[in-house]
């Protein structure tokens, strides 16, 4: 709250992000957040937690969506939930989990990113559901090409692209949204999470 998050369009906080009042599609009226600019300036290993309750899950919403332009981003989606990263508008590397998120239903979201191995491992509500190397660019290097002004959280980079309506804006509540420089282990999560 306050000077680490933007709001934008219908956007309102209160104690969560409140995104409820958004469409998957409707970039012109929808709200998000923005991160201050350069939080990748320098990012190898790092963490995201975030606590979410989706009220919509359709075109592959974006929990955050971090970079520049739909040729340079670092996100994690919904629907079917997969971290990933787009540098240098070379091809989109996933690592994608098994578990389909549910609508109405409240979760407690990680992603890792271990520079040292190359892993990228996403965890719902406490468990591993994915793992994977197949994240090989790190978010520094999407940094080094352009200063990364728009870091969103509930919004896609493809908004002003023209496969917009196959990759939506979050439709829900986010809250307890924490950026870290360091790949957490699960035990230091689940902490973090009060799981």
């Amino acid at each position: 709250k306050g000077n680490d998050l933007m709001l934008q369009g219908n956007a309102t906080i209160d104690e969560t992000l409140n995104l409820t009042n958004n469409t998957s599609t409707g970039f012109s009226s929808n709200g998000y957040g923005v991160v201050p600019a350069g939080v990748m300036d320098s990012l190898r290993s790092y963490t995201v937690l975030l606590e979410a309750t989706p009220k919509v899950l359709s075109a592959a919403p974006r929990f955050y969506d971090f970079g520049f332009n739909s040729g340079n981003s670092l996100f994690l989606r919904a629907n079917t939930l997969a971290a990933g990263i787009k540098y240098n508008g070379g091809t989109t590397t996933m690592v994608s989990a098994n578990k389909s998120l549910e609508a109405g239903r409240n979760y407690k979201l990680a992603v890792t990113y271990d520079a040292r191995q190359g892993v990228t491992s996403i965890y719902v509500d406490g468990m591993l559901v994915a793992s994977g190397i197949e994240n090989v660019n790190e978010p520094y290097m999407i940094a080094a090409l352009q200063e990364t002004k728009r870091s969103y959280i509930g919004r896609t980079q493809w908004w002003d692209s023209n496969v917009a309506n196959d990759n939506g804006d979050y439709v829900g509540t986010i809250d307890n949204f924490y950026l870290f420089n360091v790949a957490l282990t699960l035990e230091e999560i689940a902490a973090m999470q009060e799981i």
